[in-house]
């Protein structure tokens, strides 16, 4: 057993979570600034517990987020084995820019840090993941 506060460490840093761990991604709240935001695993294997934004970026906007040091994902649309689909955050590697195909590409949360609106993809937005009430600030 994990003394507490090397537990509290790893769930602070986001190395673990305690809230059932899953590849689905989960729209909630910030726990530090309260900006809604995804939350899930971000690889089937050795993953992170990932925050991003809700809302999908362009090209341009990964770029910007990139340059500021921040992460980019996509997200996909799985099918479940009870048949229903679920959002899953997943790591954009070099391999994913060069085929050029088309994403709903999200960054890395990073709170008082936005990109700005004219970068923010509004044609894919009505993808966005459900499980939420709000509509995004565009």
């Amino acid at each position: 057993m994990m003394p507490p506060w090397l537990t509290q460490h790893l769930i602070e840093s986001g190395a673990i979570t305690t809230d059932s761990a899953s590849r689905n991604a989960r729209a909630q709240h910030c726990r530090q600034c309260g900006t809604l935001v995804l939350r899930g695993l971000d690889e089937q294997h050795c993953a992170f517990d990932t925050t991003v934004d809700i809302n999908p970026v362009t090209h341009i906007g990964e770029i910007i987020a990139l340059a500021r040091g921040k992460r980019s994902y996509f997200l996909l649309r799985e099918a479940t084995s009870s048949g229903h689909s679920t959002w899953t955050i997943n790591r954009r590697e070099l391999h994913h820019h060069q085929a050029n195909k088309p994403a709903i590409i999200v960054v890395e949360h990073r709170c008082g840090t936005q990109t700005p609106k004219e970068h923010l993809d509004t044609q894919r937005a009505d993808n966005k993941p459900e499980g939420h009430n709000e509509q995004p600030p565009f």
